[in-house]
């Protein structure tokens, strides 16, 4: 998450600890949970995205000025020059002179310098603040392809049985984006672009110095950069992303016909009254099928979801253990960098979400892109993920996989599993429930 998308999360979180602090209760927080219902960072995020783009365009004309009268310091470098073009030379230019027998030629039988070693200040642009340049360059860049990407996910297909509409907020996006990745190309094809490239140009902190504090444009620049693309916490980040989610489960339990169960309906949902949600706490709820208990993962940035099938009895699928993690990226660069880290959760099958996609984690991550979904829908569909099932034939899907057809099925008596795609059911009665569902 870049920090403008950091600042629509903490404000919904805001909005999420008034209201538990006015229903500090696990009763009377679900009796009108479907108040947060109309909580959503996609559709935050979408009307932020147009500023974003206003703001870097107007930023790379600024980044334009600076390709053209970039700021450069007068520094002394030592160069080969003709003995003509030199002025008069300092003890040490004439001593590497001397020392360099490459430079000197037969004149007449008289040994001259043709060429001497010389000082001479030059002008240089590979300096600090011009390396920083050429990082926020990148760094746009990069942002504007993970937005391209984004749209093209949220493109209607055939497919997906509906196509996006003419003169819609994509379609505006899509111009948008276009124009300024076009005004980048023309920026990394300057001689500023191409000169200072060449030398490292990675961040690990930016220090102001005081020509990003008081030159007119790169001022406005490092202003730019504070407050559009420098990353915050990212532990407060994983924190309110859960609870988002958290949140959104709920109001979808509610919105399936679960009620709370057990000594959930006597649970605090706070701490305190400062409506910080007590995610550690498990919180149960039921209906005529299933309990299904939620309670946080910290470890993982997520949330566990235990399942039990009230018509099967047997002690190896109940509960199932599920993990539903978060991550702030696009592409789950976070879950990325730590996929070993969901092996040991001990989960079933682990997922995830970002705000706008959904994947499953195994030895890497699948992101599921079959068209745009809502946040209520996202964690709407992942009940039902956990909860599917439907009356079959115990003799064919005995033998077949429920979910791609194969027979390469192995079972202990109770659980089926499939060799290819991983999921796993029982049969519950007369029904069949995938406790395990995976794509291959």
């Amino acid at each position: 998450m870049i920090n403008c998308e950091e600042k629509l999360l903490k404000s919904t979180i805001a909005k999420i600890k008034r209201y538990t602090a006015e229903h500090p209760d696990a009763a009377s927080f679900y009796a009108t949970v479907e108040n947060l219902n109309d909580l959503s960072l996609q559709s935050l995020s979408l009307k932020n995205d147009v500023a974003f783009f206003e703001e870097v365009n107007k930023i790379l004309t600024v980044i334009g000025a600076i390709c053209v009268h970039p700021f450069v310091v007068n520094s002394p470098e030592e160069i080969v020059v003709r003995a003509e073009q030199a002025h008069a030379l300092t003890p040490d230019m004439f001593k590497d002179t001397i020392l360099d027998g490459k430079l000197w030629k037969d004149k007449r039988g008289q040994m001259t310098p043709e060429y001497v070693h010389y000082f001479d200040n030059v002008d240089d642009i590979k300096n600090y603040e011009n390396r920083f340049v050429v990082y926020v360059i990148e760094r746009i860049e990069q942002k504007l392809a993970d937005y391209a990407s984004l749209y093209s996910f949220l493109v209607g297909s055939e497919q997906s049985g509906m196509l996006t509409q003419n003169s819609s907020e994509l379609e505006n996006a899509f111009e948008r984006m276009n124009s300024l990745l076009q005004k980048i190309r023309k920026i990394k094809n300057t001689y500023f672009y191409k000169t200072v490239s060449r030398v490292s140009h990675t961040f690990k902190r930016v220090s102001p110095t005081n020509v990003l504090k008081m030159h007119r444009l790169y001022s406005r620049l490092y202003k730019f950069w504070l407050r559009r693309l420098d990353y915050g916490d990212s532990a407060n980040i994983d924190d309110d992303l859960t609870i988002f989610y958290y949140v959104k489960l709920i109001i979808s339990l509610k919105r399936a016909g679960y009620n709370l169960y057990g000594d959930s309906v006597n649970a605090l949902m706070t701490y305190d009254n400062s409506g910080d949600i007590k995610l550690r706490q498990p919180l149960a709820f039921a209906n005529e099928n299933f309990i299904i208990t939620l309670q946080g993962a910290r470890e993982y940035t997520g949330i566990y979801a235990y399942v039990k099938n009230k018509k099967v009895i047997y002690k190896q699928v109940s509960p199932c253990i599920n993990l539903l993690t978060f991550d702030g990226s696009v592409g789950f660069d976070g879950i990325e960098r730590n996929l070993s880290l969901y092996q040991f959760s001990g989960a079933l099958s682990v997922d995830a979400l970002s705000i706008w996609n959904v994947a499953e984690i195994d030895k890497n991550v699948k992101i599921i892109n079959d068209g745009w979904l809502k946040e209520g829908d996202l964690t709407d569909r992942y009940l039902n993920k956990l909860t599917k099932q439907a009356v079959a034939s115990k003799v064919i899907y005995g033998a077949h996989c429920p979910v791609c057809v194969s027979r390469n099925v192995d079972n202990n008596g109770v659980v089926y599993t499939c060799s290819d795609c991983s999921s796993q059911y029982v049969f519950a009665g007369d029904k069949l429930w995938i406790t395990r569902l995976r794509r291959k």
